[in-house]
């Protein structure tokens, strides 16, 4: 899977709406937003699909096609 900008935008849009009735400590606001944002880019970036088609060989030559493992 390619990275969704449009679920990344909407997620940090998300955080963002979520504090703007924060009116006590900006600095918990930021964290909270910057917490959701972080946890918002690692999923796109754990739901990635890396193909590859050079660099890497073995005994038999030249290896390519997709990963399928789960990033952490």
């Amino acid at each position: 899977m390619a990275l969704n900008t449009e679920i990344l935008k909407q997620a940090i849009k998300t955080a963002y709406l979520s504090e703007q009735s924060e009116e006590r400590n900006a600095n918990d606001s930021a964290d909270r937003i910057a917490d959701k944002i972080a946890t918002a880019v690692v999923a796109q970036i754990k739901a990635l699909t890396i193909t590859y088609v050079t660099g890497l060989t073995t005994s038999t030559g030249p290896v390519t096609g997709a990963f399928t493992c789960t990033l952490s």
